[in-house]
């Protein structure tokens, strides 16, 4: 989900968002957006925070223009913002020029009429505007047409029922208007209109045909069967309710868990992601079933070689709802006449006729249709040796554009001629011998390892060979394609590399430069004397575990060329003597030894990626490695981490569940450039760091550190935006030197906090220092809006509160006017005969004054359980503009009982009968003062001062009363933490512990996922 800085520039969205923030982020719009996302439907949205001046930006109106439907949420205060009402005006105006462009009202707690005809919130807003503006004014005229016209279109109304369920269906009809993603089918798709139309008759698309059927489309490799699958998928993919195009799936499944993996995608692109990893396909088959079985999908397996596959990713009819259509390619018709349980029809895709041939070699040769003028008959001659297939005139055109002349193209067309029905692999090479030598190593490198991986991973890896500039030789040679970031290639092309490498000793693996076949890496690993100077790299990555493999201890001491080892999936029952000097990447799961060899000195070394060694200690310091910048020896044995002084270019070290670590040298602490920094699971870890300036690092993760009792000291300030977790530590007390942390984004302790800090939850912390729970209780001192803690109940409301009670119903009274900053600490625990734990608990809450809810739509649910403490200020309950009008609700001259109506609730889905569950114990108020100058006996009291008060509310009239109240309030559910949220999670492992997924988890996930090396 973009923000509004992220999309200024030429971005185009499937939604734009217009919504008064006051009103509704932290209800109906956070679940927007969420419900959006989950969708992977890409929002715009303005969170009114660049509000400035009269008139939305440029970029702003850009990005409505640009976006396929705008969805305006219209609430109670939506038309007193100038700003709400000039984006309106905008949306409606493109609506109007450009029939493609939809509006998409909701009118949340608002009647329709009123947004048409201006009465009510809508037309007093419209007169104060008026009053400001003149009634002539050309933009109050603009305001009122576009109210007037959004009114009359067909939207969405929400006034009772769950929010969540408003959204689920919101989120179904705006995804249902919007056109499915489409995929990059080529750069010149030619020749493909005919068959994407035979091809889309054979499915039978008739609305009234609810069978499910399969089409096989199948061919000669590099002949465009996948062109066409993405061809005909962007044709038809907005007739079902999901869609999903799984690439290369023989490649993948080829992978350990590459069926589950294949399944956890299907499901995630059809809006059903699972909540855990399947654990296993037949697990990821019964989801597939429960989740996709009554909907209409479309599914395209791209690549499909063996059957297991169909079994596992579409094995049969019941799979999948009514009219749901499965596309498959596949080089084996074999496949398709198999037996199968869903009816399967079959395409061949044929070679291009000549026209459509010479139409697209010359796109690519020339840049457009047809030959350049004298080229005509050399170009036909290309047309008459690729018979057709796409791939070589793709490949042939790139190759040849880059030659100057006729007579240079007639000499590189004999050489394509001397190799007549040779295969393809021979037509490809010749692209390849045209190569410089290191875009021939980064091209060899890339088939044969790299493959699939992000290409700043492989840049940096091949940097020696000028990577960055080679890749984008190899991309205009049409050797390889970078696709979102992933390096990617035709299996053809690579195929054709690993065939050069091959050939450069057939019979003798030991002699070639690289190795990647099972088989041939450990029959050099293990034969005598077998390696040699040749082999630049090795990578043994078995599709299934392989254990107690031989390794010859001498193995290494011949490859003194080495650049790359990689070993996964790969147990050995030896350890090698030598590793070679001249590594760049090392990365071996389960190293076999227990220490380095000991003239092991990589001082060319980028990445040290050990997962699972049983390495033990690494006593000597770490040499000058001045290019490292990844190390990993997560799960492994190490007992100490030693002097890093030297590794200055770090990035990224992680020492995630090294269970035996007691202590890390303290020159970790001083890394200018480390961006990460993991230590989670280390459950000795007793020694971290003393102090510490990490001014580049933005994720630390201490989690489970079970008896690490002391944070570091900053010693400056760090202002990089900075995520830690140290959920299941025995941290109870920070430095408060943590104020140094001025770019922290989240925490979940806290001793000072930063000014855009608003909630703390500290469910569940029962080991925090008594100095820790003031600092929390001392944040009400502080004035500060918006403020909430949620904190364990041994937190006692503190004795300066101005008002304790036992149960009843929180209140106060106040005259004349009502105090600028109240705050409630509200006290809950379990009743005696309910339940022990509760995972997700509710409690919602309303301002009540004299008997009369005070009205406000956006109701605000607090997270909460049994035996825990909330406190909040009264101003979450109200926004701005109804805060600053409560004056205007008390009686004059008289006491007026303010009172706070609570309702529990266990989630959206159902009720409970909380009173059997949770109870309110204990209560507490205090009145924020201005400068010592508020009287609390003269404007404020917590006894009613008046004993025949009509509002003496005794808790029986009143609970009836409020029962009233909370029937009109619909259910809503707060959807994860919004921004300057911190979470704080317990530190003793308990059944008590909450399993809602916390903001740091989310933080990691989506950290470790932006990085290149994960």
């Amino acid at each position: 989900m973009a923000n509004y800085e992220e999309q200024l520039d030429g971005f185009t969205s499937d939604v734009f968002l217009s919504f008064r923030g006051e009103d509704t982020r932290h209800n109906i719009v956070g679940y927007l957006l969420d419900a959006f996302e989950k969708r992977r439907i890409n929002v715009f949205y303005d969170d009114k925070k660049l509000e400035v001046g009269e008139d939305i930006s440029t970029a702003l109106g850009k990005a409505i223009e640009e976006s396929n439907i705008s969805v305006i949420v219209l609430s109670e205060n939506y038309a007193s913002s100038r700003w709400c009402l000039n984006e309106l005006a905008k949306i409606m105006e493109c609506t109007a020029t450009n029939e493609k462009q939809i509006a998409f009202p909701i009118f949340y707690h608002v009647d329709p009429s009123d947004v048409r005809h201006q009465r009510n919130s809508y037309g007093k807003a419209m007169v104060a505007h008026k009053d400001r503006f003149g009634k002539d004014s050309e933009k109050l005229k603009a305001w009122t047409e576009a109210l007037s016209d959004v009114a009359n279109l067909k939207g969405h109304h929400i006034d009772t029922g769950f929010e969540i369920n408003h959204v689920k269906e919101i989120a179904e009809k705006v995804h249902a208007k919007i056109a499915p993603k489409s995929l990059l089918v080529g750069e010149y798709p030619v020749g493909l209109e005919h068959h994407i139309e035979d091809a889309k008759s054979l499915l039978d698309l008739n609305p009234n045909v609810d069978i499910v059927c399969m089409l096989g489309i199948y061919g000669l490799g590099g002949i465009g069967k996948t062109s066409l699958a993405k061809a005909l998928y962007n044709k038809i993919a907005h007739q079902f309710q999901a869609a999903c195009f799984l690439a290369n799936v023989r490649e993948k499944s080829n992978n350990i868990k590459g069926l589950e993996d294949l399944q956890q995608t299907l499901l995630s692109e059809m809006f059903e992601q699972s909540d855990s990893k399947l654990g296993s396909t037949s697990r990821g088959i019964n989801e597939i079933k429960v989740k996709l079985g009554k909907k209409k999908v479309l599914l395209v397996l791209d690549d499909v070689n063996e059957m297991e596959q169909l079994d596992n990713l579409a094995g049969g009819s019941d799979w999948f709802g009514p009219g749901s259509r499965i596309i498959i390619t596949t080089r084996d018709k074999g496949l398709l006449i198999a037996t199968h349980q869903i009816e399967v029809k079959t395409y061949e895709m044929i070679e291009l006729n000549d026209q459509h041939s010479l139409e697209l070699f010359c796109r690519y040769a020339f840049g457009k249709s047809n030959p350049k003028s004298g080229y005509e008959a050399i170009s036909s001659r290309v047309v008459g040796y690729a018979k057709g297939l796409p791939l070589a005139l793709k490949v042939i055109g790139s190759n040849l554009a880059t030659r100057k002349s006729l007579k240079a193209w007639d000499h590189a067309l004999k050489d394509y001629e001397r190799i007549p029905r040779k295969g393809m692999q021979d037509v490809l090479k010749v692209s390849y011998d045209v190569l410089e030598p290191y875009a021939q190593s980064v091209f060899l490198d890339i088939a044969c390892f790299f493959k699939g991986k992000r290409i700043e991973y492989v840049e940096e890896i091949l940097d020696e060979f000028s990577a960055a500039s080679n890749i984008e030789e190899l991309v205009n040679k049409s050797l390889l394609n970078v696709d979102n970031g992933y390096l990617n290639m035709h299996d053809l092309i690579q195929d054709m590399g690993r065939e050069i490498v091959r050939q450069e000793a057939p019979n003798n693996p030991a002699k070639r430069s690289r190795l990647w076949l099972q088989q041939d890496v450990i029959d050099v690993l293990s034969a005598n004397d077998s390696g040699s100077d040749a082999i630049q790299g090795i990578m043994l990555d078995p599709p299934n575990y392989v254990r107690k493999v031989y390794l010859n201890a001498s193995a290494f001491e011949k490859m003194n060329s080495l650049r790359i080892l990689i070993v996964r999936h790969t147990t050995f029952s030896s350890e090698p003597k030598h590793l070679p000097d001249h590594l760049r990447l090392l990365e071996w799961d389960t190293y076999p030894s227990k220490t380095f060899p000991p003239q092991f000195y990589p001082r060319n070394i980028i990445i040290l990626n050990l997962l699972h060694t049983q390495l033990i200690t690494m006593e000597q310091p770490f040499k000058q490695f001045s290019y490292l910048t990844v190390m990993n020896f997560s799960f492994s044995s190490i007992t100490t981490m030693p002097d890093v002084s030297n590794v200055k270019n770090l990035r990224e070290l992680r020492l995630v569940c090294c269970w035996n670590l007691t202590t890390v040298h303290e020159s970790i602490g001083f890394l200018k450039h480390l961006v990460l920094l993991s230590a989670k699971g280390c459950r000795k870890l007793k020694n971290f760091l003393q102090r510490m300036y990490l001014p580049s690092l933005e994720f630390l993760d201490l989690s489970s550190c079970e008896n690490l009792e002391h944070f570091p000291d900053i010693l400056n300030e760090m202002n990089k935006p900075l995520k830690i977790c140290m959920s299941y530590t025995s941290i109870k007390k920070l430095p408060n030197s943590v104020g140094n942390l001025i770019g922290l984004v989240s925490i979940d302790m806290l001793n000072e906090l930063p000014c855009t800090i608003q909630k703390i939850n500290a469910r569940g912390c029962f080991n925090l220092s008594r100095e820790t729970r003031n600092m929390l209780w001392d944040q009400m001192k502080k004035k500060r809006h918006g403020l909430e803690i949620v904190m364990p109940r041994q937190f006692k409301v503190p004795k300066w509160f101005d008002y304790k009670c036992k149960g009843g119903i929180p209140c106060l009274w106040v005259r004349e006017k009502f105090p600028i900053n109240v705050a409630f600490a509200l006290v809950f625990q379990a009743a005696a005969y309910g339940i022990k734990r509760i995972d997700l608990d509710f409690v919602k809450l309303h301002l009540v004054i004299n008997g009369q809810s005070v009205p406000h739509k956006g109701y605000y649910n607090f997270d909460i359980r049994h035996n825990h403490v909330l406190v909040c200020d009264l101003r979450l309950l109200c926004n701005d503009e109804e805060w600053l009008s409560l004056d205007a609700l008390l009686l004059k001259y008289e006491w007026n009982q303010v009172q706070i109506s609570y309702e529990f609730k266990y989630s959206p889905y159902e009720a409970l009968d909380w009173d059997h569950i949770m109870t309110l114990s204990e209560w507490g108020v205090f009145v924020y003062k201005q400068g010592g100058t508020v009287n609390l006996e003269e404007h404020v009291q917590f006894m009613c001062p008046d004993p025949t008060s009509r509002y003496d509310a005794e808790n029986e009239e009143f609970q009836q009363n409020s029962e009233e109240i909370q029937d009109l309030m619909s259910a809503t559910y707060l959807n994860g933490p919004r921004d300057g949220v911190l979470e704080a999670q317990p530190t003793l492992l308990s059944l008590n512990m909450d399993k809602t997924t916390s903001m740091f988890e989310e933080n990691e996930e989506h950290f470790t996922h932006d990085k290149i090396y994960t």
